[in-house]
Order: C-alpha cells, then structure tokens, then sequence
C-alpha cells in the first residue's frame, strides 16, 4: 500500500466482484512484503447490491444451508456454481465435486462467521482509531451471464448507485474511509461525497475478464490520478 499508494496507515479491503481483487491486494502486500488478513469479501462472487444487503442485515443468513444451492452462471456453459437465493452470491471455491458432508459444511460456515467478526473488528478498528480503510471493487461484469428475475436490483439501478450507498453505509457508522471503483461504464473522476475513486478501463475483448495482472496495470496506468486522490482522506 505504500510503494505505489503512499498510503501506509490504510488497511485496505476487496469489495470483489470477484477473488480477483483480493489477489490483486496481495499483489501489493507483496511489494511491501506485507500479508493481509483474509476478507468476508475475497474469494466469492458478488454483486454490489448485495454487500449492502448484507450491510444493512447483519450478514444474516450468508452460510444458511437450505438458501444455497447449485445454479447455472454463464449462457454460454452448461457448468452450474453453488449459489445463494437471497444475496445471488457465487461460491466457487469453497467445496469439491459431489456432495457436501456436514463436517465440511461445519468448517465453511465457521470460516465466514470467523470472516464476518473480522470484518466487523476492522470496522471497528477504523472507528476507535481513526485509521482509514481502503476498498477496493472491480464493476460487476455482466457479459455472458444469467440474471435471475427474482434479483431485480441487479438492473433496478446501476452498480454506482450501490457502491454511493455502500459508501453512506460506512459514514452512518462514523467509518473514515475511500473506495478505488475500478470500472468499465463510468467515467474516471473523484466523488468527495461519497470518497469514490473511479479508474475506468476498456476491454478490447468482452470475453476476457479482468483479472488481478490487468489490475495493477490499470492502478499503475492510472497511477498520479489514484494517488492525488487518496491524499483527499488520511
């Protein structure tokens, strides 16, 4: 965080879409040869809709049993991705092949209870020192991708609206923060409202998705524009 970032004293957080991005925060741990502690967020599929769900419901009901089960992702592929009703999340890497015993099940949902409290002690950590957290999101891509009708924020509002509520969320607990939106629709700008960096990108190719190397390319692309911004909130 300090080498590129110059920012030293943030903690910084993956908002996903997807593993990705925390990834790509392990790439810069690397660069200061710093390890950073897992996130609820990392190693899921996400839309930004429901973080804010999650927010506002206490994380409630994320590993419940009955609420997940394996649906189809992509048009394009037959291969079907163990997924929540409630919140459209994708766990991709959580189980083998075949059925799940309860002792798995058991240790998957005692690792996100361990990454909710987590999350909630780095917020609070923020809170009780005045340290600044920094989030990290890549906008969802939803090229080739099925959108199921019973999640009708995925196209209600536009994946900004929920990044600025998300943002409103941290302020109502009194949370000093930034987020970097990396993203493909909106323009590149600083939202000092809501402390919103967005780095926008294009791909040359709507099939490729952007991973953690194409990341810290456009972070190092954009890099005196993302640092003048950050310096906005220490």
């Amino acid at each position: 965080m300090n080498s590129l970032l110059y920012q030293p004293h943030a903690v910084p957080l993956s908002l996903g879409w997807h593993c990705h991005v925390a990834l790509f925060l392990q790439d810069l741990g690397d660069i200061d040869k710093i390890r950073y502690d897992r996130n609820v967020f990392d190693w899921f599929g996400i839309p930004m809709w429901s973080i804010c769900e999650l927010m506002e419901k206490g994380f409630a009901d994320l590993t419940t049993r009955s609420l997940l089960e394996e649906r189809k992702r992509y048009t394009t592929k037959d291969n079907k991705i163990l997924s929540h009703l409630t919140y459209d999340i994708r766990f991709l890497h959580e189980f083998k092949p075949g059925p799940v015993s309860t002792e798995d099940w058991r240790l998957f949902e005692e690792k996100y209870t361990r990454r909710v409290e987590r999350f909630y002690q780095t917020l609070k950590f923020s809170k009780d020192t005045g340290r600044k957290l920094l989030f990290f999101r890549v906008q969802q891509d939803l090229h080739n991708k099925i959108i199921y009708p019973e999640f009708p924020k995925q196209t209600e509002q536009n994946e900004l609206f929920y990044v600025k509520k998300f943002a409103d969320q941290l302020k109502a607990e009194g949370i000093i923060f930034q987020i970097v939106f990396f993203t493909e629709s909106f323009p590149m700008g600083y939202d000092a409202e809501h402390n919103i960096v967005s780095v926008q990108y294009k791909k040359a190719n709507p099939d490729v998705q952007i991973g953690a190397d194409q990341l810290m390319t456009i972070l190092k692309a954009n890099l005196p524009f993302v640092q003048r911004c950050l310096r906005v909130v220490t």
